[in-house]
């Protein structure tokens, strides 16, 4: 609930879901999931991008991001596109192509996008539109276990993300995504940003360096995080709302 997570959350659930590709087939499954994308949104309205890890993990692994009202409509869409031919028939021909699957469970943080000037994740849209070099920037923090620590996150960010995004507005950064684990291992927090390209991410992390409100968050957020990664990814081409 709100209190338990240092304020107002976004409607609805976040899930996420990483898939391990087989080295050599990044291309085959790519054009496999462009083929049937208008089916994954027909069947998976909440269906909102498609991302393979471009550096700073794994570069086999997609990263994919869908919404729901709740887990009641998870559990609905899922059961029903199971028994769809086209879809089984999909995932049947992908399937040799999988090293693994992992899947966890988002609830947004409404504040803390308040804080950044936007709106939530399942409407966002990219300011000036596509861009064919855009790159998304995943920042992800393991906490350390406690019920206050998601919350404590959370207050420090909402003080600090006004002074990074004014810092960066040059760049356009926008954060796309910003929330907490429900399913899986507990107290995760993502960001997901968005930038018109891979330069454009590294000048404006060197811009934020130099706002001093951002710079206080990070350093008290450095006393709740067990661990710190971040990668940049690709929308997959023909498979993604975001781009």
């Amino acid at each position: 609930n709100a209190a338990a997570t240092g304020g107002a959350s976004s409607p609805g659930l976040y899930e996420v879901r990483k898939y391990s590709v087989r080295p050599g087939l990044v291309p085959a499954y790519s054009s496999a999931c462009a083929a049937t994308y208008p089916l994954r949104n027909e069947l998976l309205p909440g269906f909102l991008g498609m991302f393979v890890t471009e550096t700073g993990g794994d570069p086999n692994e997609f990263v994919h991001f869908y919404h729901y009202s709740g887990l009641e409509e998870r559990d609905a869409a899922r059961a029903r596109n199971g028994q769809h031919a086209e879809w089984k028939s999909f995932l049947g021909d992908t399937l040799h192509m999988l090293d693994a699957q992992r899947s966890s469970v988002f609830v947004e943080s409404a504040a803390c996008k308040t804080a950044a000037g936007a709106g939530a994740a399942s409407s966002f849209a990219p300011i000036g539109g596509d861009s064919p070099g855009a790159v998304y920037e995943m920042r992800t923090y393991q906490l350390r276990l406690g019920y206050d620590t998601v919350p404590e996150f959370y207050e420090y960010m909402q003080a600090g993300l006004p002074s990074k995004v004014a810092a960066d507005s040059f760049f356009c950064g926008e954060l796309v995504f910003m929330g907490h684990t429900d399913v899986g291992s507990l107290n995760e927090v993502v960001e997901l940003w968005r930038f018109p390209s891979m330069a454009a991410s590294l000048r404006a992390r060197e811009a934020a360096r130099g706002a001093r409100e951002w710079r206080d968050a990070v350093g008290r957020v450095a006393g709740l995080a067990q661990s710190f990664t971040t990668k940049l990814m690709r929308p997959v081409q023909g498979c993604s709302n975001w781009n």
